[in-house]
């Protein structure tokens, strides 16, 4: 299911639920013409995303830091992030969106990857965000700061 307008509660948490228990990820193919808006608003959620620029560009914002991804580079944005993402092409963007839930990476009791890198940037904890992004630039790996 695409959706093109997100709901978001009061403090940007998005309301989309992106998967389920059983599979605890979701992939989208969208394209910017067809959000409300053309954007992709500021907002934030649990799970981790990857986006892969697949034609023309965007603009991905996050506190403090902003960086332009191009076709065939892709974003990682850690869970808990608020951000948000524009057009930066002259014609269409499309972008191929993963999010999961971070205990896929760092298990579901909460094991040491998770402590360390994903549980710190959790909005309902002292709300840092001094996580990460990570862009990928034919096959440079750049952490951006934020």
């Amino acid at each position: 299911m695409q959706i093109y307008k997100l709901a978001t509660e009061k403090n940007g948490r998005e309301l989309t639920a992106h998967g389920n228990d059983d599979f605890p990820c979701a992939i989208y193919d969208e394209c910017f013409s067809e959000f409300f808006g053309g954007e992709v608003p500021w907002h934030w959620h649990d799970e981790i995303e990857i986006v892969l620029v697949t034609e023309g560009a965007t603009k991905v914002e996050c506190i403090n830091t902003s960086e332009i991804v191009q076709a065939g580079e892709m974003i990682f944005i850690n869970a808990g992030i608020l951000h948000k993402l524009t057009n930066a092409s002259v014609g269409e963007c499309r972008i191929l969106n993963v999010l999961f839930k971070p205990q896929m990476l760092g298990g579901v009791n909460h094991g040491l990857i998770y402590k360390k890198i994903f549980c710190q940037s959790s909005p309902t904890k002292s709300f840092r965000p001094t996580s990460f992004l990570i862009l990928i630039k034919r096959g440079i790996h750049l952490p951006l700061k934020n």
